[in-house]
């Protein structure tokens, strides 16, 4: 057959089927072209070179094999195919995998699993390898309320007392509070004596495996008081670096699955890589940048006067380019005076000065105005009840837009425009052709001296010298 698959084989050196695999692709015993490595960097630098895979079979007891490596042999169109020695215990199909082989399998048990997941290489045009080897999960997710705001506006307090207007519902839901800012400040707020478990060590957890929803609570605090599961976040700025991407989107996924509604206390940074030109940054802000892409509402908090009313305009534009409709976004004025007069011009600013051509199709929410709650520094302290004045107008309209809207849909991946010359070009010989058609055609009408028919003798060289 002209199509083979690619196949990387990732386990130790002395496994019975990583020198089975070489021997039978050697004898064509089965139609692979088969590559060795040792370890998962060695791996990783193959794929990162451009070669094109079919797919990949890691040995289940190898370290170093956990969500971030899985997506990354799923970025370039290849299925990951664990194999087991006996029954797994890690849900490898959670992470990512397409399958899980027996360490005795045999080459027909091999070759069809591959042509159940993965795509042969076709020789004769070159294309790279594409295949669906995304985890599906059947599980209904909660909702997601992500809370953001300016520093100073009282961001963190608006995210308190929604939880726990949330959680003190007469159904008795179970409500999840996670402190997604890069310097956490929920466990000061509700003097709970520790620093961790926290966001790091769930994170953590789900690079590995995916958790379940009671092993998921137990790194929780229950506040009895405010009825809700309290998260901490992280304790030093060098968590962050230790948190890949797709971990935290797992941590936030298995929230979800553990919750009846989880609200995320998260910084305003957006930027990433098209912004800014590094990826290191689109990385350090890839859980507030989650929370934009899959929240089902995001409540902005801002502060009256000039400064409060300009940087709320700009969280909702920021949020409204990253792609969040319009209609999820409630803006918040906390602190507010009870002047109807001001929180009608309030109003009024925020709907022009936050429109733009593009956001003609969907309206912003009327924003609420919270008043000002004394001794606000006493209930912190003491990590009392907040009063239902200051959570209950946003739980209430966070339940009313819940029920009008519906959740939030997974939104397609939009397409980014290759490079000549990069991993995952479809269709290149065509495109070639018809460029030199074009350049050859340019060419003709522009008259190039190489394309103008010769109508001169053999002295013709020596007329142009």
């Amino acid at each position: 057959m002209s199509d083979r698959f690619v196949v990387l084989g990732l386990a130790r050196s002395r496994c019975q089927w990583f020198c089975d695999l070489a021997s039978w692709s050697s004898h064509a015993v089965a139609p692979i072209d088969y590559i060795k490595c040792l370890t998962p960097d060695e791996a990783q630098a193959l794929i990162g070179s451009g070669r094109r895979l079919s797919a990949v079979l890691v040995d289940a007891a190898l370290p170093g094999i956990d969500r971030e490596f899985i997506a990354l042999v799923a970025s370039i169109g290849a299925a990951t195919v664990v194999v087991a020695d006996g029954a797994s215990s890690r849900d490898w199909e959670s992470l990512g995998c397409s399958a899980i082989l027996n360490s005795a399998f045999t080459p027909a048990e091999l070759v069809e699993t591959l042509t159940r997941h993965a795509v042969p290489v076709d020789r004769s045009t070159r294309r790279a390898t594409r295949s669906n080897v995304g985890p599906t999960c059947t599980t209904p997710l909660a909702p997601l309320i992500g809370v953001a705001g300016s520093g100073g506006t009282g961001a963190s307090t608006v995210a308190i007392a929604l939880a726990q207007e949330l959680g003190r519902d007469s159904s008795e839901p179970e409500v999840a509070l996670a402190d997604g800012a890069r310097v956490g400040d929920m466990s000061m707020y509700h003097d709970v004596g520790d620093v961790l478990p926290g966001l790091p060590e769930l994170v953590e957890a789900h690079r590995v495996d995916q958790l379940d929803p009671q092993e998921i609570k137990r790194l929780l605090f229950p506040i009895q008081n405010r009825s809700y599961h309290l998260l901490l976040g992280q304790r030093r700025s060098r968590d962050a670096a230790a948190m890949k991407p797709h971990s935290i989107q797992a941590a936030i996924e298995g929230l979800r699955r553990s919750f009846d509604f989880v609200v995320l206390d998260h910084d305003p940074d957006l930027d990433g890589e098209a912004e800014t030109g590094s990826i290191d940054i689109e990385e350090r802000h890839t859980l507030s940048r989650s929370a934009a892409k899959t929240a089902d509402l995001i409540v902005l908090v801002g502060k009256p006067g000039a400064k409060g009313i300009h940087d709320l305009i700009r969280l909702i534009d920021r949020y409204s380019d990253l792609g969040v409709p319009r209609e999820r976004l409630i803006p918040v004025m906390n602190q507010a005076t009870k002047n109807p007069a001001h929180r009608l011009a309030t109003a009024r600013v925020l709907a022009e000065l936050s429109s733009s051509p593009s956001s003609e199709a969907s309206t912003l929410v009327s924003p609420l105005f919270l008043r000002n709650v004394r001794r606000m520094e006493e209930l912190h302290r003491s990590a009392a009840v907040l009063p239902e004045a200051l959570g209950r107008p946003v739980a209430q309209l966070s339940r009313r837009l819940l029920l009008e809207l519906g959740q939030r849909q997974a939104e397609a991946a939009e397409p980014v425009r290759l490079r000549a010359g990069e991993l995952g070009l479809h269709g290149r010989p065509q495109q070639d052709a018809g460029r030199s058609g074009r350049r050859t055609q340019a060419r003709r009408e522009t008259g190039t001296p190489s394309d103008r028919p010769s109508t001169q003798g053999p002295s013709s060289r020596r007329d142009v010298a």
